[in-house]
């Protein structure tokens, strides 16, 4: 996908920003044109969040200058900057789960006839809106029965009732699959020709290389570089992002196999969703589950967790009969799960690190009966050393912490739980390079203290960088097995799709 050299629809110019002792942004240095998807990359902290929260109007810059345009402007408020055209698409949606997909998408637009409201327009003007971007969803359905790519949908269709010229999506894909993920690329590229400018904030450098036409660098509050990406590599962008190189992306020991730990056998589920899955993981050995959406993996995962109908076969962790019951008896067997929503289905935002990290094993910091936070504050600080997660105290607030250090609560939980079978499903989304190799690093000294991890990542790089064997799941069942050196993209995704 190519830019079209369209005209200028916004500079922003030496913006700086401070909160009290920090300095978000000094000096920072953003253009985007008409028809151009313009990728905002750096850390976290970096300053794209307050870069984008002053072009949305949630902040006020210190200094600088805006033109939305060639126009110049201040942006004073979020209803100004829909004003102006620009509309935002956060990764966690501003929608109102209880009200329809119309009254959404025409939420703060005045539709009324004779002094009432126009039910009539407003369900005709959505439909259009939603057909404009190709999809066939009910206008008069509640958001809150709709899946998550239809409420992203939603928010971009909001965006265009507001007639956005300038459309901001952070880490759109954070919580698609592959094909949620195609039909997205395919909605911008329709918005392009129409001649909106996307300002595109992911994490994901494989599908920045797809989708992308120019990439703005910030670290450390500036902009080191602005490269277009149909003559840069995707390789030289880490080094801009965090200042050196990343000599090893997929960091990976050779650690010699333990004891099985986990062993499988003719596993099959009532439904159909999963059959005759066989396979057993060992001590030290990490294992991904490649495969598409429906392919059976996290089907297979979640019955296993007792998330759903109990699966024929046979089931052995470290050697004992495993009986399916409860996501608490799988804990108790030593199986822990980390689930790929960290925000909604793994972590309690509003507790505290401490709370979250030892949530799963109160009872060891039981004594007399009564609840030790001695003990539990002990076990919490020695995981957050050990895993360097990166906070101000035990008591901060989980929200409050970048994605990285959020998953490595997740982890510290899991440690806490004494799992010796850990399942990883999509441990690196939403966090940034540095966050990742961190974890990559994490997942390998998991395994060298033996324990055995399962691995789930739509990224195939990562799949491929990360484990010792990929298993490759297609129509319900494990069609083949792949070691490490004899696995690439090109094999994998063949394999996958049964291209």
């Amino acid at each position: 996908m190519s830019s079209q050299g369209g005209a200028s629809l916004l500079r922003m110019e030496n913006i700086d920003k401070s909160f009290h002792a920090v300095h978000a942004l000094s000096g920072a240095n953003f253009e985007l044109n008409a028809g151009e998807l313009h990728v905002l990359l750096g850390q976290n902290g970096a300053g794209k969040s307050t870069l984008i929260k002053i072009l949305s109007g949630a902040e006020q810059m210190d200094s600088g200058a805006i033109s939305v345009n060639g126009v110049p402007t201040v942006i004073r408020s979020p209803i100004h900057a829909r004003q102006l055209g620009i509309c935002t698409v956060y990764q966690e949606f501003m929608l109102i789960p209880q009200l329809s997909v119309a009254e959404n998408i025409l939420l703060g637009r005045r539709v009324v006839k004779n002094h009432i409201v126009d039910w009539k327009s407003i369900y005709r003007r959505a439909e259009e809106i939603i057909n404009r971007l190709g999809f066939d969803i009910d206008v008069h359905r509640r958001v809150s029965q709709l899946s998550v790519h239809q409420q992203q949908v939603v928010e971009i269709a909001r965006a265009l009732a507001h007639d956005a010229k300038i459309l901001i999506l952070d880490e759109p894909t954070a919580a698609l699959t592959g094909k949620e993920i195609e039909r997205l690329f395919e909605i911008l590229l329709g918005l392009r020709k129409d001649g909106v400018g996307i300002i595109y904030i992911s994490h994901n450098l494989e599908e920045v290389e797809r989708i992308g036409d120019r990439a703005t660098v910030l670290r450390d509050g500036r902009t080191v570089a602005t490269v277009d990406l149909k003559t840069t590599s995707v390789d030289e962008l880490p080094k801009l992002m965090i200042g050196e190189d990343i000599k090893e992306p997929f960091p990976k020991l050779d650690i010699e196999k333990g004891d099985v730990v986990m062993s499988v056998a003719q596993c099959s589920d009532a439904d159909g969703r999963f059959t005759n899955v066989n396979f057993t993981l060992c001590a030290g050995e990490i294992v991904s589950f490649a495969g598409l959406l429906g392919s059976g993996n996290e089907s297979f995962v979640r019955a296993v967790l007792g998330l759903g109908k109990r699966p024929s076969g046979t089931i052995e962790l470290f050697g004992k009969p495993y009986q399916v019951g409860s996501p608490a008896t799988a804990i108790e067997a030593g199986l822990f799960y980390l689930p790929a929503d960290r925000k909604t289905e793994g972590l309690i935002l509003s507790m505290s690190v401490l709370d979250n990290s030892t949530l799963a094993s109160l009872r060891h910091y039981l004594a007399a009966g009564f609840l030790s936070v001695a003990k539990q504050s002990e076990e919490s600080l020695r995981h957050k050393e050990k895993l360097d997660i990166k906070t101000a105290s035990l008591a901060t607030v989980s929200r409050n912490l970048s994605g990285g250090n959020q998953q490595k609560v997740m982890i510290a939980r899991a440690l806490s739980a004494k799992s010796k079978v850990i399942i990883f499903n999509e441990p690196t989304r939403g966090v940034d390079i540095k966050g990742r190799v961190e974890i990559y690093r994490l997942l390998n000294q998991l395994a060298a203290e033996g324990a055995g991890i399962i691995f789930i990542s739509q990224e195939l790089s990562e799949t491929i960088g990360i484990s010792d064997r990929i298993m490759i799941w297609r129509d319900g069942e494990i069609i083949q097995t792949l070691d490490h050196g004899h696995a690439n993209k090109e094999k994998v995704l063949s394999l996958i799709t049964g291209a």
